[in-house]
């Protein structure tokens, strides 16, 4: 497949094409559910997918890579092709889309001497190695449906090492694709303004309000080429406890038709925005440094909702998109079927293992070290880390302070919880006549993914902990806690009406009749944590919403029993779940 400029116009294998494109990422989707998203797509009107490619999960460990399950970016690529859809990939390195560290693995951090998004060699080596392996992968398709590549994202809102930008275009060109290569950045003037390497295509992200302004801007940059918004923003990610912004889907259309028919090519953000399962659902951190969790969800008021259903802003798109595909007959392209929905109802959760009880159970890269380490420091990612200590007898009420930690966590002493704290700052005091043991652990909620202070991103505790105010304790034994293997926790039952310390795992057992459908789980009595079914961990959960539910896929239930454990690190009023056939938000949209 060949694409490229020819008097300001873009030619696909030699033919006139418009860019009619949507967003879905296959790690926010259940692999047995590609196919029906990429057919509903398809039935928009649309002739071109796009997908960001999340290097922190291709690459959890350093130099070991995975391209299997979820993260099957051949095979994803190769259904696209198969329906006749062509791609823009968008491989990174930063990715942003509201993920866990924008799409960074975590061990970047561990290396104390590397800087991000920049020529850094430390950085640009690693980068190199999870190019290669991405190239690997999808080099297959260069001559069959992979028409765009875009490299970074954003950058003029971080930096401007031209030296860096230039590196990665090289990466590109080296690998052997001879496709257009994008860049993609914002929609303002000192924004779009920013130097990319040579023929590169600068690509828009707008779509709040009107676009035209921003193309007409963007064709006096680049006047022998066409005019693309990349990113069309029909939707908006969701923050933990703030109110959900809603779009107007007729403004949406609109905008739309007057980008389309002005002539830009396009690109809906999102399409399809799916859920950003286990710990990826990220966070924000503005200027002033208030940092907020960003949800597991990621509906994002999209075309198609989190579990695959076309809402009420699909169908006004696919009657404008379809006045602008020429192949297109939207009288004779019926629209995939919703999938089914079932509520399988509340579910008693009759065992519980308190944290501090598991504590060894759940343990796994573990170091002794002088000093406090961050997570990252010693090789973990996503989860809990827990810090062990040994206190010297102690004539007085000995306060504790923590010094420079991230996010939330708790403190125990020889056993028993003594504290819990949030970001704000964690102080506490310990009666210790005798001596004994502290621990104290500490849970990553999510890297933020945007802005300047990116590389701030190191959880645990990085400074260290204060005695008295005067004294750092020395002598600590750290382990990560993945949290993503719970077989090795002991449960016991669970007594009526017993209240139960947190944070505490409880489990629950229910059955299915027949094939199992989609559903939504709910911890309606619960505060904060996170869920998991039949051993896959489904996302968190936040009683301050704005979603009140996690999306259930069909294909990580079975029929006959299914177990469902949730980690509660807040409150459990009364420890019962529920499977609705309907998500909760704190507004209706469909």
């Amino acid at each position: 497949m060949t694409s490229r400029f020819v008097n300001g116009e873009l030619l696909v294998n030699d033919q006139p094409y418009r860019i009619l494109s949507g967003e879905m990422h296959y790690f926010r989707i259940p692999r047995a559910y590609w196919r029906d998203r990429l057919l509903k797509l398809r039935a928009c009107g649309l002739n071109t997918v796009a997908t960001y490619m999340p290097w922190n999960l291709h690459e959890r460990q350093r130099g070991q890579f995975n391209f299997s399950g979820i993260l099957d970016i051949r095979h994803f690529i190769e259904l696209a092709d198969e329906l006749g859809l062509n791609m823009i990939l968008r491989p990174g390195p930063y990715i942003c889309s509201e993920w866990d560290f924008g799409g960074f693995p975590a061990w970047l951090l561990k290396d104390h001497d590397m800087r991000l998004r920049c020529s850094n060699q430390h950085y640009l080596d690693a980068v190199k190695s999870y190019f290669e392996a991405v190239f690997c992968q999808v080099r297959d398709f260069y001559d069959k449906n992979i028409i765009i590549m875009q490299i970074e994202n954003g950058y003029a809102s971080y930096g401007n090492d031209q030296v860096y930008y230039d590196f990665l275009k090289k990466l590109v060109d080296d690998s052997g694709f001879a496709g257009i290569v994008i860049a993609a950045d914002g929609d303002s003037d000192t924004r779009i303004a920013a130097k990319v390497p040579d023929g590169v295509w600068q690509t828009l992200m707008c779509g709040r309000e009107d676009c035209i302004p921003q193309l007409e801007l963007m064709r006096k940059k680049q006047p022998d080429k066409p005019q693309m918004i990349v990113e069309y923003w029909n939707g908006q990610s969701m923050k933990t406890g703030q109110p959900l912004f809603m779009r107007d889907p007729d403004l949406i259309a609109e905008n739309l038709d007057r980008a389309l028919a002005w002539g830009a090519h396009i690109n809906l953000y999102m399409f399809h925005g799916g859920t950003n399962f286990g710990f990826m659902n990220g966070a924000m951190r503005a200027p002033n440094g208030n940092y907020v969790q960003l949800l597991s969800s990621y509906d994002a008021c999209a075309p198609l909702s989190e579990c695959g259903d076309p809402t009420s802003l699909y169908h006004k798109l696919r009657a404008v998109i379809s006045r602008y595909n020429p192949t297109f007959d939207e009288s004779t392209t019926p629209v995939p079927a919703k999938l089914p929905k079932k509520a399988y109802g509340e579910v008693a959760l009759t065992a519980v293992a308190g944290i501090a009880d598991a504590l060894d159970a759940l343990a796994g890269n573990t170091v002794q070290s002088p000093t406090t380490l961050s997570m990252e420091d010693i090789g973990g990612d996503g989860g809990f880390v827990r810090y062990t200590t040994e206190l010297l007898p102690q004539s007085f009420p000995l306060p504790i302070t923590l010094y420079q930690y991230q996010d939330r966590g708790w403190a125990f002493f020889n056993g028993k919880k003594i504290a819990s704290f949030g970001r704000s700052g964690a102080s506490f005091v310990v009666n210790a006549p005798d001596g004994g043991r502290l621990d104290i652990v500490i849970e990553n909620m999510g890297r933020t993914n945007f802005f300047c202070n990116i590389e701030d991103n190191r959880k645990g505790i990085s400074g260290g902990v204060i005695l008295n105010n005067q004294q750092f304790q020395h002598g600590w034994t750290i382990s990560t806690m993945p949290m993503e293997d719970l077989s090795r926790v002991e449960y016991r039952p669970l007594a009526q009406d017993e209240s139960v310390q947190t944070p505490a795992f409880f489990r629950g057992t229910f059955l299915i009749d027949g094939a199992p459908c989609d559903s939504f789980l709910q911890i309606p009595n619960g505060i904060c944590g996170f869920c998991r079914i039949n051993g896959t961990t489904l996302g968190r959960y936040d009683r301050n919403g704005p979603a009140y539910t996690l999306f259930v896929p069909a294909n990580w239930l079975h029929q006959g029993e299914n177990v469902l454990e949730v980690c509660e690190c807040g409150v459990m009023y009364k420890p019962t779940a529920k499977f609705l056939d309907r998500p909760l938000f704190s507004a209706h949209f469909d």
